[in-house]
């Protein structure tokens, strides 16, 4: 798991500003960020030495709730999967976009829920593979921030489930600065 900053109060400010509050203009200046975070982590390099280099590296994007899609208007961490797909494809790495991750169920909102157990437990089962990526790759997880950990917990376990191996995960910030850990 890897995050571009710390979720502190200006960061957290601009995401949400630009997450919730229509601020699109500064999307390009996210996607900078992330891809800036998916360059120093080193990825492409170790999908070469890895061996994952002759495979497809599929770019997912964290799914949002329904409602959250219908009140924002869009997938706001599209263009970021779309940067970092870009930015693997100039290191050489054969890599696309897709969203094979939803969403299903009525949930509570996740700021109602205490904890990480409160958090895990509400997108427990919800969380679908909706796709596949190729079956001689992996996938690259990016959402926006992380608060406990337990969207991205569900995302990789449902992928996990369906064999699909996770390569890394990619945040514009979190709670606490992530160091460079594998999910």
């Amino acid at each position: 798991m890897f995050s571009a900053g710390r979720y502190g109060a200006e960061t957290r400010r601009a995401i949400l500003q630009w997450k919730d509050h229509g601020d699109e203009e500064v999307t390009a200046d996210m996607c900078d960020i992330i891809c800036r975070c998916v360059r120093d982590s080193g990825l492409a390099s170790r999908l070469h030495v890895g061996g994952n280099g002759s495979g497809r590296i599929v770019v997912v994007p964290v799914p949002s709730t329904p409602a959250s899609l219908h009140r924002r208007g869009r997938r706001h961490v599209l263009p970021l999967a779309k940067a970092i797909r870009t930015m693997l494809r100039n290191g050489g790495v054969a890599a696309d976009v897709d969203q094979i991750l939803s969403i299903a169920g009525r949930l509570g909102k996740s700021v109602q829920q205490s904890g990480v157990a409160g958090r895990l437990g509400r997108l427990e089962g919800h969380i679908r593979v909706c796709g596949r990526p190729p079956d001689d790759g992996g996938v690259v997880l990016v959402d926006d921030i992380i608060t406990t950990g337990s969207t991205m917990r569900q995302c990789v376990r449902a992928l996990r489930e369906h064999g699909i191996p996770v390569v890394a995960a990619y945040t514009l910030a979190s709670v606490t600065r992530r160091a460079v850990s594998r999910p």
